[in-house]
């Protein structure tokens, strides 16, 4: 044996190659409540009604999201520096 593949798959190992791993995309439009006590160092209460506010000042409905953008917008902090924390 000469570590090739014998029988029916011989032809076909050629083509079985694995895919090269493609970089994914970590970067996030929206932030969330552990985003926020990750960034803030509060508690999960606190992030909760910093996004709602957020929410009001956007005139957003409850439970909408909140992009990047928009939470540092409302708390004066660079996206650069968010980023790091998503």
């Amino acid at each position: 044996t000469n570590g090739q593949p014998k029988g029916r798959y011989a032809e076909a190992s050629a083509f079985c190659r694995p895919l090269p791993i493609m970089p994914t995309l970590t970067k996030r439009i929206c932030v969330y409540t552990k985003d926020i006590q990750r960034i803030t160092g509060r508690s999960e209460r606190y992030a909760r009604q910093l996004l709602s506010r957020i929410r009001q000042a956007n005139r957003k409905e409850a439970g909408s999201l909140v992009t990047v953008k928009e939470f540092c917008r409302f708390t004066k902090i660079g996206e650069d520096e968010v980023e790091k924390y998503l």
